[in-house]
């Protein structure tokens, strides 16, 4: 066997190659693996007995040490034979009883919240363990279960022992037996879910299939490659959108939605898709407009569904006055009603337009959640007109700013077709907006939003009102930390000088003991009569003051 410089996972083998039909086909080199197609190179002075173009269902390659694979839906063009799939096993029918599938990246997820106590050298536990996923999808056409699997295992490397922890995800058959286009199919929607859920590819990293003797062997398929990323930053799990813990008690019903979903093979396999784009604005633009069409398209019951539009009571006139002169003998009332008639006979029609679709969806979607990703009718009319352009080979015609204006309502689109996927998989509004007031996400900062609605809504931040005049005194001040107030009989606040200057100087000079900060300590009042807020706004009308660090203190 040699490697591949270019990758360590992909393999060489010297093959002869067996057909049950046709018995012996010749030798060639086998190369598989590394995300790459499965190929054969057929030697050139062996006689190989297949057609141009030929397709065969299962070709056996045995190599020189001996073992056994299996090449599915193969190809022959010219002196190399393609195949979809590679078994690591000697298969009589590509039929499977369980997919098992291992993710990149989706372990820290699944795993981060598990923790590990004790002593090193004395005993190790294991608390906080992350709950298994268990859970049955049924329909018309299958039935099966999918479940998690942790494995765990510790190497010695010189001094160092290293803990290596990683989750699988088995699909098992309690209907007919997975055949090959399932062991592509279920990976790749479970990873769109994933995908979604995280904000963040769920790359396949390997894939086994199940046997008729019990055993697993693995299958090797071309995939995604994945994203580039420092696997020793730390700090990689705040990027997440949605942590595990949050919905690891509603994966019964995430599932049920999601295989039940009218968007799924389209607008939810697009949307995990797009977010491995990593190229030309345009086709990125287009690619999310055209997305948030179809989504709305689907979501308004048919794209071909029409609005009535009435016949105009001056053509319903002329119409009544020209049957009255072919038919004087007609009563009045006679010609009244053939009118009627021609009224709803000939009433127009006309298609739904893309923005009607969308204004619709968008009427019917959360209004805080509205004003937070704030598309506004400019910025619709504005992506629109950018897409159309493109998807027409025109110029777009940007100029200045416009490029990041793109970027800013592309992202938002993004975003509000996320929200309407968690919804679409049961989570709610609330888990929303809880995601995305805790996320440092790119699919968050991509784009502009209202952080203040943002706030309010997800009571990351406390809110204070106070007179027009005692915002304009604030306004001058110029500062935006470390600022004390006092309540006033009436409930006002008033922005406290001496407070403020007292709880600076102690802020030099603070106490060494840790804990949390005491009132009494600093600003020599009883603990109750005084309350700390982290981030806080300070409002009067539609005038706001972004504040941190403040205190609020109500004297006795």
């Amino acid at each position: 066997m040699t490697k591949d410089p270019n990758s360590s996972d992909q393999q060489h083998f010297n093959v002869t190659l067996y057909c049950h039909e046709r018995g012996r086909l010749g030798d060639g080199k086998l190369s598989f693996g590394g995300n790459r197609p499965t190929q054969v190179n057929f030697k050139m002075s062996v006689s190989v007995v297949l057609a141009d173009g030929e397709q065969i269902a299962l070709i056996r390659a045995v190599a020189e040490n001996g073992r056994t694979y299996t090449l599915c839906i193969c190809k022959f063009h010219g002196f190399r034979l393609y195949a979809e799939y590679l078994i690591e096993s000697d298969i009589v029918a590509p039929e499977f009883d369980q997919i098992v599938v291992r993710y990149r990246e989706v372990s820290e997820w699944f795993l981060h919240w598990q923790k590990i106590q004790g002593q090193i050298g004395d005993k190790l536990n294991w608390e906080q363990k992350s709950k298994p996923l268990s859970v049955t999808i049924s329909s018309n056409e299958e039935q099966f279960t999918l479940s998690s699997d942790y494995f765990g295992s510790g190497d010695r490397v010189g001094e160092d022992l290293i803990v290596h922890e990683h989750v699988e995800f088995t699909f098992a058959t309690t209907g007919r037996k997975f055949n090959l286009p399932d062991i592509r199919g279920k990976t790749h929607e479970l990873s769109c879910l994933l995908s979604i859920l995280i904000a963040y590819p769920a790359t396949v990293m390997s894939v086994w299939v199940g046997l008729k003797n019990g055993h697993l062997s693995q299958v090797h398929f071309p995939g995604y490659t994945h994203p580039e990323r420092d696997v020793s930053d730390s700090g990689f799990w705040i990027k997440w959108f949605i942590q595990k813990p949050k919905i690891e008690d509603r994966w019964q019903t995430i599932f049920d939605r999601y295989y039940g979903s009218i968007y799924r093979k389209i607008c939810w396999v697009r949307l995990a898709g797009m977010q491995r784009y990593e190229g030309f604005w345009e086709y990125k633009s287009l690619g999310y407009v055209s997305l948030l069409d179809q989504y709305v398209t689907i979501r308004s019951g048919n794209s071909k569904k029409t609005m009535v539009a009435s016949v105009s009571r001056k053509k319903l006139t002329a119409f009544r006055q020209e049957v009255a002169c072919a038919m004087p003998s007609l009563s009045v009332s006679d010609a009244d009603s053939i009118s009627k008639v021609a009224g709803r006979v000939f009433v127009g029609t006309k298609q739904l337009t893309f923005g009607e679709k969308y204004r619709a969806a968008i009427a019917k979607t959360d209004r805080d959640i509205v004003k937070i990703i704030s598309i506004s009718e400019t910025d619709f009319q504005f992506i629109k007109k950018i897409r159309d352009a493109i998807a027409h080979g025109d110029d777009p015609g940007l100029e200045g700013d416009d490029y990041s204006k793109v970027s800013d309502v592309v992202g938002k689109i993004a975003l509000l077709l996320t929200y309407w996927a968690f919804l679409d998989f049961g989570l709610t509004t609330d888990d929303f907006v809880e995601c995305l007031s805790r996320t440092h996400s790119s699919l968050r900062f991509s784009c502009i939003l209202d952080s203040v609605h943002l706030a309010r809504v997800s009571g990351t931040a406390d809110f204070f009102s106070v007179t027009a005049e005692k915002f304009a005194v604030l306004s001058k001040l110029g500062v935006r930390n470390s600022l004390c107030f006092v309540r006033e009989a009436n409930g006002e606040l008033s922005f406290s000088e001496s407070y403020t200057k007292i709880y600076k100087d102690w802020e030099k000079n603070p106490s060494p003991s840790p804990g949390l900060l005491q009132p009494k300590e600093i600003f020599g009042v009883d603990n109750n009569a005084a309350k700390y807020f982290g981030h806080s706004y300070i409002e009067s009308g539609e005038n706001r003051l972004e504040v941190f660090s403040t205190w609020i203190i109500n004297p006795s």
